[in-house]
């Protein structure tokens, strides 16, 4: 039901949105007289019922359709008619554009690594212990957080493996999960292409196959060799991260 009704809305806005164009384009050209507060209605009543129809379907792409059809038509008109419908067909192309853009489905929220989540607070979770003055010193962070705090965690089981796991707190809920992983070569490279199609499936191609954003953080994924030994780094960062209030 609330796709149906999404439809008409957006049905509506893509019909008053084309009759503003017409009208501002046409009193731009002296074709029509006065057209200035008609478009400004319009105008409005698109804006209206566009709000409407993606506060009710927030990720329904199917709203572009009227958009596009109204697009053709403009364009059609244009070739066979008034040359100045053309310029309505790219104002109107724009606007489908914006709302194929505005309604991509969210990416998947970033996994569970074992038995940690970002945004979970650690209450309740044992074997955490802080990390010194000198290990803190060591990891050399860029940026510190008011009441952040970082932890060492036990093992995270994590694509069948036992991850060293450190977490990073503020104000007692988990905002970084950074878990590593050291053995042979050819066992973390397997891992490695594992770990990157699970993030490819959920997330899209990301960043270099590095980088991939979810809808309430990223993912980092790094992978170094060592002699005969690998390496591997993942990385889990909450969103919420831009809200905290940094340290001088």
């Amino acid at each position: 039901m609330k796709n149906a009704l999404a439809f008409v809305f957006a049905c509506a806005s893509a019909y008053a949105f084309s009759f503003a164009t017409d009208c501002l384009v046409g009193g731009l050209l002296r074709i029509y007289t006065n057209a200035g507060f008609p478009a400004a209605t319009w105008v409005v009543i698109a804006m209206i019922t566009g709000l409407v129809a993606l506060r009710l379907a927030p990720q329904g792409r199917f709203l572009v359709i009227p958009f596009a059809l109204i697009t053709l038509l403009a364009l059609f008109s244009g070739i066979v008619g008034r040359r100045y419908n053309l310029t309505v067909a790219a104002v109107m192309l724009a606007e489908s554009v914006g709302v194929w853009l505005t309604t991509r489905p969210l990416p998947d929220p970033c996994f569970p690594v074992g038995q940690y989540r970002i945004d979970a607070v650690i209450d309740g979770l044992r074997g955490l212990t802080p990390l010194s003055a000198a290990e803190l010193a060591a990891l050399n962070a860029a940026v510190h957080f008011e009441g952040e705090q970082v932890w060492h965690a036990p093992a995270a089981e994590f694509m069948g493996l036992q991850w060293d796991t450190f977490i990073g707190t503020v104000s007692s809920a988990i905002y970084k999960i950074s878990i590593q992983w050291t053995g042979p070569r050819h066992q973390t490279g397997a891992t490695y292409r594992q770990i990157v199609v699970h993030c490819t499936k959920h997330y899209g191609r990301g960043e270099n196959l590095t980088v991939w954003n979810a809808s309430n953080g990223n993912i980092v994924v790094l992978s170094e060799n060592v002699g005969d030994e690998g390496i591997l780094t993942v990385t889990v960062t909450s969103r919420k991260v831009r809200q905290f209030k940094r340290l001088l």
